[in-house]
């Protein structure tokens, strides 16, 4: 049995804890930042593999290859235009979701999937964009509905 001491520490509370911690974060700010900064340059691969990593799995909840067994089973394509695309890199593939049932549909060129989202991904919506397309495809080249010749 353990005898009671008056002398004797208590735990610390979680709360306690962070506290003490966030007080040394910002008695030692420099030196941390510093270090950090070191480590993130002597590994720059790791932490490229590692933001992609962590960017594939918080936004859509998989990993970059499956991601890029999507893409494989596309034949390298976007699933809309059809014009080759890679994952990764700005500009780069974009992974297409369904917001409502939150589904991976597919792998889009950037420029395909931006239009999706201008459309907010309403069927009814793209089908009155098809449609005011074809209307024009139909008529006069020279001749808009409006009058208006070019």
């Amino acid at each position: 049995m353990v005898k009671f001491s008056p002398f004797r520490r208590m735990p610390l509370t979680k709360a306690q804890k962070k506290m003490r911690r966030d007080i040394y974060r910002e008695e030692h700010k420099d030196e941390i930042n510093t270090s950090l900064r070191n480590y993130r340059r002597q590994n720059l691969e790791h932490m490229k593999v590692q933001h992609r990593r962590n960017y594939f799995s918080h936004r859509h909840g998989i990993t970059p290859e499956q991601a890029e067994l999507i893409l494989i089973k596309q034949g390298g394509v976007c699933a809309i235009c059809k014009s080759p695309i890679t994952l990764g890199g700005k500009g780069g593939a974009k992974v297409d979701h369904c917001h409502s049932a939150d589904i991976i549909r597919g792998v889009l060129c950037s420029t395909c999937n931006t239009g999706l989202g201008q459309f907010k991904d309403d069927i009814a919506i793209l089908s009155n964009a098809i449609g005011y397309l074809e209307s024009f495809r139909k008529k006069d080249e020279s001749e808009s509905e409006i009058g208006v010749a070019r």
